[in-house]
Formats: C-alpha cells, sequence, structure tokens
C-alpha cells in the first residue's frame, strides 16, 4: 500500500544527526522547499511522472539544492484537502493515480509533508487538460531526478508490457479451457449475448430461472426492457441443479446492491468480491459483502487468489482484506473556507429526513455534499442509514459523473467499513 511505501523509503533516505536527507533527487524521489497550491498543476505532473514509471514522493521541507531539511513553515500541506486534490489529478490525468499524504516528525521542531503515488498498473497516464505546466495528450514520466515528456524508449517499452498482459491473459484463458476439457467448454459471449458451444447442456438453478423470459425460437413479439433468453430446443426440469449466473457483474451493480442494501436472488454475496477482484479501481464496498456471504476473511483472501489467477488487480483487493484498509479520507469541515461551509451545510441538511437532492443545482454542490458526509460518525451512520444510503443511490442513478466518482467511492467505502468492519 502506498503508506508502506513512505514508511520503507523514508528512513533510508534521511540522515537525522546532520537533519540531512542523504540521497539526491532521483526518479522515486523529489524535494521541495514549500508547498503552495499556487503550484498545483506542477505537483500534479511530477505525481504523474512518477505513476508511469514506479510511483514515487514528493517531499515538502527540504531544500532542493543542499538536500537540508529545513521543515514545513507553516500549515498550507495541513490544509491540504485530499478530496480538492484527487478531483483536481482527475481533471488532469487519465488513468486515476493512487495517492496519499503524510506529515512526518523529523524531531520535536521539524516536520516534512510528504504525498506518495503508487505506480500505475494501467499505464500510461495520460494529459487530458491543458493548464499551466501542462499539455493535453502529452505523457509525463520519471527519469533521474526529472520530469520529462516520455521518450520513444520508455513508451514503447510500456506498450510491450501492456501487451504481453493481454497475451498472459489469453494463455490463461486457453489454459483454463484446457483444464476443464475443450468438449465441455462453453464460451459466454457478453457483447452479443450468446452461449457458443456444441450440444452442452445448461443447468440453471431454479430461483434464477424464474427470474427469466423464455421464448421459443420462431415464436418473439418484442417488448422493451423485457430480459430473454432464446430457447433452441427443450427445457427439461431435474432435481440437482447448478447455478450459472446469467448476468456479468458490474461495477454499478456492486454500488447498488449495496446502497439498497440487497442482494438480487440467484447471486451470491461472494460473486461481488470476486468482480471487485476484476476491477480496475478497488474503491468499492467489500466488507457488507463479507457480512452477508458468513464467510471469514482468510477464506474470500484464498478464493480471490484461486479464483482470478494472473489477474493482477487482485493484488489491490487482497491488500485490503490483509491491511488496515485506512487509504479512505474524512474532508475537512472545520477550517475557514467557502468549501468548507458549504460542506458543513450539505452535512447538517442531509441527516434529516426532509432533504431533497434538488437543492444540489451542479456537479460540484453534489461533491461538497458526498464530502461533507465524511464527517459522519460510525454511531451516526448507524442511525442514519436509512436516510442517507436512499440519498446516496439517487445521486448514483441520476447523476453519477466522472468528476464526482472519486469522492463518491471514496464515501461509500467509509460506510462501508464503519457499518460492516469487524
Amino acid at each position: 500500500m502506498a503508506s508502506n511505501s513512505i514508511s520503507i523509503i523514508l528512513p533510508s533516505l534521511i540522515d537525522v544527526r546532520n537533519n540531512k536527507i542523504i540521497a539526491k533527487e532521483n526518479n522515486r524521489v523529489e524535494f521541495k522547499t514549500a508547498f503552495s497550491m499556487g503550484s498545483k498543476y506542477k505537483y500534479a505532473k511530477i505525481l504523474a511522472s512518477f505513476a508511469n514509471n514506479k510511483g514515487g514522493l514528493l517531499i515538502f521541507g527540504v531544500d532542493e539544492n543542499t538536500g537540508t531539511i529545513i521543515g514545513l513553515k507553516n500549515e498550507k500541506f495541513d490544509k491540504l484537502d485530499p478530496a480538492d486534490f484527487t478531483q483536481l489529478l482527475n481533471e488532469c490525468f487519465d488513468p486515476e493515480l493512487i495517492w496519499d499524504q503524510k506529515i512526518e516528525n523529523i524531531d520535536e521542531n521539524t516536520r516534512v509533508g510528504i504525498i506518495n503515488v503508487e505506480e500505475c498498473e494501467d499505464k500510461p497516464i495520460i494529459c487530458k487538460k491543458n493548464a499551466i505546466g501542462l499539455i493535453e495528450g502529452e505523457i509525463y514520466y520519471r527519469y533521474s531526478g526529472q520530469t520529462k515528456r516520455i521518450r520513444f524508449s520508455e513508451i514503447s517499452r510500456i506498450i510491450q508490457l501492456e501487451k504481453q498482459k493481454l497475451v498472459n491473459l489469453f494463455f490463461e484463458k486457453v489454459n483454463e479451457i484446457k483444464s476443464i476439457g475443450i468438449r465441455d467448454s462453453l464460451i459466454i459471449d457478453t457483447k452479443l449475448n450468446e452461449i457458443q458451444g456444441k450440444n452442452q447442456k445448461i443447468l440453471i438453478d431454479k430461483n434464477v430461472l424464474s427470474e427469466l423470459k423464455l421464448i421459443e425460437n420462431g415464436k418473439f413479439v418484442e417488448h422493451d426492457g423485457l430480459p430473454t433468453l432464446k430457447l433452441i430446443g427443450e427445457l427439461n426440469p431435474i432435481d440437482v441443479v447448478t447455478r450459472i449466473q446469467v448476468k456479468n457483474l458490474k461495477a454499478f451493480d456492486i454500488v447498488t446492491a449495496f446502497l439498497k442494501q440487497e442482494i438480487p436472488l440467484g447471486i451470491e454475496p461472494i460473486e461481488y468480491i470476486l468482480q471487485i477482484g476484476n476491477e480496475s479501481s478497488q474503491n468499492f464496498p467489500i466488507y457488507y459483502f463479507i457480512k452477508e456471504s458468513g464467510i471469514t476473511i482468510d477464506e474470500i483472501r484464498e478464493l480471490v487468489i484461486k479464483s482470478l489467477p494472473g489477474n493482477h488487480y487482485k493484488s489491490k483487493l487482497i491488500k485490503r482484506l490483509i491491511g488496515p484498509d485506512n487509504k479512505f479520507f474524512i474532508s475537512k469541515i472545520n477550517i475557514n473556507s467557502q468549501a468548507s461551509k458549504k460542506r458543513k451545510i450539505y452535512l447538517e441538511s442531509a441527516i434529516k429526513e426532509s432533504f431533497n437532492i434538488d437543492i444540489l443545482e451542479n456537479e460540484k454542490d453534489i461533491q461538497y455534499l458526498l464530502e461533507g458526509l465524511t464527517n459522519i460518525s460510525k454511531e451516526d451512520i448507524t442511525t442514519k442509514k436509512d436516510i442517507i444510503f436512499p440519498i446516496l443511490h439517487e445521486i448514483y442513478k441520476k447523476n453519477y459523473r466522472k468528476s464526482i466518482a472519486s469522492a463518491f467511492r471514496n464515501l461509500i467505502c467509509l460506510f462501508d467499513i464503519y457499518l460492516y468492519k469487524n
């Protein structure tokens, strides 16, 4: 996890006796004398370049020329709002950067601020906005002590690695078919909604069957919105069935099940957890589904390892299952800023039963509401869940946009931890 990177790398950099950083700036570390939001785009560019390489640390309170630790001279870094900075990064770059922040006490009077960013698993991260020092379409890469536009050799290597991931995935699927047996395997085409195979029988759980609309070949009358399967041959009931998942779970299904606190008939809770392991972002509720499954975290971890072989996303899910899971943040409402005041207003309004989401005029208002709700205590969310979850579900159905995605996922993960972890 990101915090582990800080705890491992930082001690090796500091010479406590001389109050200096031992290492020079390199492809994983950059120093800044002070923190200022006026340089936010410069910081974003550096973090993106780190993520396109091996990840890295941006350390504030260190003389850039001598490496001397001078410490933070004001509270500007303390006031850095994770929600606002995440939104800035998402506006400037895609895919999403995974980062965290920390203040490290060097001694009683000296502190340094640290922003740590993880290596991106879906490279390259591309700039999508023209801003100060940023050019839309550019890819930034961290070289030794410098952030530069990526060179041919590095982008070529990234492309080759991404191709290799696809090749590995292909052979993984081939090996799965081989282990099952070619004649016994079926292929489900999720684009055409077809199952390809010859003469095999498909067994469907009777609970799932009751939800399906079946039509016979040649007897089709179209009605919008009705889920149907085309029946070729005969439907024969048997005593023992093996359930087949008719619907591929998506991110939408995971969030909806959590907010409605309801798992549809015919889908097992463990399937949601395994699907989270397939998502590029692991910022989804997991403890609700663990509770509903009745399986221990250790058992689920083993199941994830066995069920998702070769999937490079699953490592993030496993880290959440075995770690402290403390990456989700609470937005500030106690500082003197316009954003902080609005978060507090929306927080106080949302916990009342009379709250109407129509007062949210734009995406920024929704962002303030989501950030404000992170300040609800564990005790209050338990009693206010039936008020707040329908509000979030309504926002998710009608107003969900990429600009609020990070804040939305952060909030529901916090609620999931408060309500269901341990």
